[in-house]
């Protein structure tokens, strides 16, 4: 039997972070989760901006409340993150200013401009990413068009989860998976497209080659590594530092159905927003794909994450949060219990609108946009919140089904079944709601899905486990699954 290692994983998302001590023991991943916290966006003036300062002390707060947990020492630690927001640092490592929110209004019409330059097919040839209006390459657009000099007084481009492995080593690397969120990375390469940033304006100077998730960037600074209670420094290591990434990386190699192991699958990352795709070998930048909205991104393993950005359950936290403010504060397993109890609807929302993208306004809140959709196309709802819930998740496994197909007919390949990772694979109506929208059988779990990808990256990189091979064997007997059959009203457990 061999000994217990333990690693530290942090996830980071919109709403909140945890601060993870996972042990690798007998075969199998356990984790605890040590410590939560919220993240809050900030108001500057009339943008959207990330709390660096509230991030680090909600990281530090949990690192130190972990290492008085464990019983032995820490060996690793790493970060998950959501992509493409990003921290400029002046030439002594420091943040020029409080990182924009994706949701930040300002890249609103910078795509057309960014399109006169480099034109739309070509971007998405050259990079295999989707353009979506809060892609890096347009905050950086977007950037310049405010300040045309700003660039010019940063000295490197980090993403968050870089700046804050950054902080707790010293050592500067731009990660691999997050980096490939960025729409300015070569398809499938760990190499920025040169081209495209001349073009653009930006500086090369600002990135470095794109490390791969499980290297090792060094021992955490010792000042820091004492203050935090640590003996021992313990190793930063790179885990894909997308959250997707991490998410996808937990994903045994094969399918846990008899008869159907070597089956192609599609998984769906279900949080904030929706990464629903497949796992190819090399990219696809054809225009079937272009039209489809499908975007390359890469696996922890190198391989392919080709995937759609689908508006995920933002739609029903921003519903939730406006109940809320009405006083009706209702905890998620309420919400979808009323949503259980309302009537199915026949007309499918499209969550994809981009009158859903921004956040709730006064006069304008998310409830209202979901029923002014409705009205305007002669089906309106009634002011409920169960309904507004059940069509808003009625409308995500629409969506799903919808990219199913693009998946199958972008690869050539058939899916047999959809694993739903992270959050959304608690919400058993939305489950089935895909299982019978998909018309395939869907499974459910790992709840902790980036938690524990990351974890497997991590050990993995450290050298605990020896092999791909052994990694899926590893993952395969610490995940615990509940399958969902099309139209069928009760789930299973799988193990």
């Amino acid at each position: 039997m061999s000994a217990a290692r333990h690693a530290i994983a942090i996830d980071l998302g919109a709403e909140s972070g945890r601060v993870v001590l996972g042990t690798l023991a007998d075969g199998r991943f356990d984790s605890e989760i040590i410590h939560r916290f919220p993240n809050v966006p900030l108001t500057q003036g009339a943008t959207l901006r990330w709390d660096l300062d509230a991030l680090w002390t909600g990281i530090t707060d949990g690192i130190a409340a972990a290492a008085k947990r464990v019983p032995g020492p820490v060996g690793s630690i790493g970060i998950d993150c959501w992509g493409v927001d990003y921290v400029l640092l002046d030439h002594q490592g420091a943040p020029i200013e409080a990182p924009y929110h994706h949701r930040d209004a300002r890249t609103q019409g910078i795509p057309e401009q960014v399109y006169r330059t480099v034109p739309e097919a070509e971007l998405f040839a050259r990079t295999g990413t989707r353009p979506l209006v809060f892609n890096t390459v347009f905050q950086l657009a977007a950037a310049l068009t405010a300040d045309p000099h700003i660039l010019e007084r940063a000295a490197r481009l980090l993403t968050i989860p870089d700046f804050l492995h950054y902080r707790l080593c010293g050592r500067m690397a731009n990660e691999w998976t997050n980096a490939g969120t960025t729409g300015m990375t070569v398809a499938g390469q760990p190499a920025w497209d040169a081209e495209v940033l001349a073009r653009l304006g930006i500086p090369a100077r600002l990135f470095a080659t794109p490390a791969r998730p499980g290297t090792c960037l060094g021992l955490m600074s010792p000042a820091l590594a004492a203050s935090l209670g640590f003996s021992q420094p313990p190793m930063i290591t790179l885990p894909a530092s997308h959250d997707t990434g991490s998410a996808v990386a937990a994903l045994p190699s094969r399918l846990p159905i008899p008869g159907r192991e070597d089956a192609g699958r599609a998984f769906i990352s279900s949080g904030t927003w929706s990464l629903m795709g497949t796992l190819v070998e090399r990219p696809i930048t054809s225009e079937a794909c272009r039209t489809a909205q499908l975007s390359n991104e890469v696996a922890s393993d190198g391989r392919i994450r080709l995937l759609k950005n689908i508006m995920g359950l933002w739609v029903v936290q921003e519903c939730r949060r406006e109940f809320a403010r009405l006083g009706r504060d209702h905890t998620y397993e309420r919400l979808t219990a009323l949503a259980k109890e309302a009537q199915p609807g026949s007309l499918r929302l499209d969550v994809d609108d981009p009158r859903f993208f921004p956040p709730s306004a006064p006069g304008d809140s998310m409830p209202q946009r979901v029923r002014a959709w409705f009205a305007e196309r002669g089906a309106p709802i009634a002011d409920d919140d169960g309904l507004i819930v059940r069509r808003v998740l009625e409308g995500l496994a629409e969506s799903y089904a919808r990219c199913c197909a693009s998946l199958e007919d972008v690869t050539g390949t058939p899916i047999a079944a959809i694993q739903i990772l992270g959050g959304g694979c608690n919400n058993a109506l939305l489950c089935q709601l895909t299982a019978d929208a998909c018309a395939r059988p869907v499974l459910a779990g790992p709840v902790e899905a980036a938690i524990l990808g990351n974890l497997a990256v991590q050990a993995r990189g450290m050298g605990w486990i020896a092999s791909d091979g052994d990694l899926s064997s590893v993952l395969s007997r610490s995940i615990a699954l509940t399958r969902y059959e099309p139209k069928a009203a009760r789930a299973t457990a799988e193990s």
